[in-house]
């Protein structure tokens, strides 16, 4: 019984380090992006706010914070209520 929740729990580390290393894959693309909106001076709030989303839901397994935050502190610039909005949720998440 003891082997078999040890066999378990290998199987379940392995399958995220695995979720962790392909997400982390797309994390050179989400700073390519990132640099591309802010070295443009975009202010396209809907685009912004879609790699904020993205940042999000990548910061809880540990990845992409610096990121969201390089971010946040731009579309400060863009607009400062849409960034406020972020930052509670990025608290929230990642308590």
């Amino acid at each position: 019984m003891a082997e078999d929740k040890k066999n378990l729990f290998d199987d379940i580390l392995f399958d995220i380090k695995g979720m962790h290393a392909d997400i982390a894959a797309f994390i050179p693309a989400i700073e390519a992006a990132v640099n591309a909106i802010i070295e443009s001076h975009s202010t396209d709030k809907q685009e912004i706010e879609h790699l904020l989303d993205t940042l999000t839901s990548i910061t809880p397994v540990g990845l992409g914070h610096a990121l969201f935050i390089k971010l946040l502190e731009y579309y400060k610039t863009v607009d400062s209520k849409g960034a406020d909005f972020y930052w509670h949720l990025y608290e929230d998440m990642n308590e």
